[in-house]
């Protein structure tokens, strides 16, 4: 009922109305087709990015070069305040 309240914008009370005298199996058909409506944007999305491979390694390559410096700046820190020196 959470998930449906949240999805449907509905309170619970609402969908209790909306489903008294219903089977659990009616609210489980809606909840799973709400679902499926919900996250269509975000599969095909994923079904996009999945087509283009290349798009995917640059940006992870490029992603893995940010935090590469980032994780340098840090490590520096931390020799520096625990007095190690840095090999």
């Amino acid at each position: 009922m959470t998930i449906y309240s949240v999805l449907g914008n509905k309170t619970t009370e609402q969908l209790e109305k909306d489903y008294e005298g219903k089977m659990y199996g009616h609210l489980k058909v809606d909840l799973a087709e709400l679902v499926v409506e919900t996250l269509k944007p975000v599969r095909e999305k994923y079904d996009d990015l999945m087509k283009n491979k290349d798009y995917l390694d640059q940006l992870m390559h490029s992603g893995a070069e940010r935090a590469r410096a980032r994780a340098s700046v840090t490590l520096k820190n931390v020799y520096k305040t625990v007095g190690l020196p840095r090999l």
